[in-house]
């Protein structure tokens, strides 16, 4: 007996441990239920109360015996009833009824009828605010199903649904006793009330034809100009297009015109170049003499390309001068000039001939110097040589003018 006493003393103290753990816990819930009540009539706290509130009800925790705590929630939210159309707080109200509907069982049944009627305007008449005419009829038809369906009068919105008319009701007669007490009172007392409910919504739906309407034009006119942005930006495509076909076109043509005068340049070259190899330094040096005689300064940082632009330019630029002077004047310089050109050429020819007369003398004396090689033994007999063919030069090509020739010698001298 006194070894079981420690064991009972446990489970004891166990219980009594769940107990208050459980009695902690259903207090934290009504506590967090009031702290909501307490801020959700709030406009400013609204939503985030709302969001608190959802929360709670689909926690699993939620049960019956708080049903009567959190309908102080629900009262205090439809406290201002015209704040369930406030655009920035419908979708909130929306969602809080419709997980009230979800724990509809955790209330009793008068509380389930006044959330009906809450529902009624939080959650359908919210639907209402759309533009498909389709979409508003089922709503519509929702609100009549609703509407047929309340049980019970209850404290509905004051604007909407006016309270029955004050007096004592009428004393049945003591045949009728009984059917009366088996009889549903209508909620609607008077056919007028139903009818200032569908006027309010019929008010509701053509404000919102009305900014449909205005939307719609909004929207036509934006797509007006788009086609005319639209239109305007395929003719500027169309106008760069046909320009860059231009281009395109003068372009193939500089380069046909480039390769032709390439292969002329080769024809031109192709007799005074034959056994001689001018690389592109001896020309570039060349290019760069001309272009220092020209006027201008060495820069080595320019290409032989941006050199022959630039000489070509100070050529065009004289030219120019040119043709502003007298003809006489220019017809005289100019056999002047050519005279110059020619007792020019002249010298360097005769220089040319007398430096290769030195260089064929000096060889002759390095020949007369140089000691005398006997042969010895027999010397070797060859064979005969094959006859050889000369080749017959083709005279069918283009001739070269004189200039073309001189040109020719010119890019091929040594300066």
């Amino acid at each position: 007996m006194e070894s079981e006493a420690p064991a009972k003393r446990a489970r004891i103290d166990e219980g009594q441990a769940k107990a208050a753990s459980a009695s902690s816990g259903e207090d934290q819930i009504t506590s967090s239920i009031e702290k909501i009540a307490s801020h959700i009539g709030n406009l400013k706290k609204f939503t985030k109360a709302a969001s608190l509130a959802r929360q709670l009800l689909r926690s699993g925790q939620f049960e019956r015996k708080y049903g009567k705590a959190f309908m102080k929630v629900l009262e205090a939210a439809m406290q201002d009833p015209s704040r369930v159309h406030d655009p920035l707080l419908r979708n909130d109200y929306r969602a809080l009824f419709l997980a009230v509907e979800a724990e509809a069982e955790s209330f009793s049944k008068p509380d389930r009828d006044q959330i009906n009627v809450w529902s009624l305007r939080a959650v359908l008449t919210n639907e209402l605010h759309t533009d498909d005419t389709y979409g508003f009829n089922k709503v519509l038809a929702k609100i009549k199903e609703q509407v047929e369906k309340l049980p019970v009068w209850v404290e509905f919105v004051p604007e909407v649904i006016p309270p029955p008319p004050p007096g004592p009701p009428p004393e049945p007669e003591e045949e009728e006793e009984e059917e009366d007490l088996d009889d549903i009172p209508m909620y609607f007392q008077k056919p007028q009330q139903l009818l200032d409910i569908f006027a309010q919504l019929e008010e509701q739906n053509l404000f919102l034809i009305q900014n449909c309407q205005e939307t719609e034009e909004a929207l036509e006119e934006l797509k007006m100009k788009y086609r005319e942005t639209k239109q305007r930006m395929d003719a500027e495509t169309d106008g760069l297009q046909a320009q860059i076909d231009v281009l395109q076109s003068a372009i193939k043509i500089e380069e046909e015109k480039g390769k032709a005068l390439m292969d002329r340049a080769t024809r031109n070259t192709k007799g005074v170049l034959s056994g001689k190899d001018v690389s592109l330094d001896d020309l570039s040096s060349k290019v760069t003499e001309v272009y220092v005689r020209c006027g201008f300064e060495a820069d080595a940082s320019q290409s032989s390309l941006q050199m022959l632009t630039n000489i070509e330019a100070k050529l065009e630029e004289y030219l120019a001068i040119i043709d502003q002077m007298p003809e006489d004047f220019v017809e005289v310089a100019e056999k002047q000039k050519e005279k110059e050109r020619r007792q020019r050429a002249r010298e360097e020819k005769i220089e040319a001939q007398r430096r290769e007369q030195e260089r064929r003398v000096q060889r002759s004396l390095e020949r007369a110097q140089a000691p005398v090689h006997k042969k010895q033994g027999k010397p070797l007999m060859f064979r005969s040589v094959p006859p050889t063919r000369k080749k017959k030069e083709d005279d069918t090509g283009p001739k070269q003018t004189d200039e073309e020739q001189e040109l020719a010698a010119y890019l091929v001298r040594e300066f």
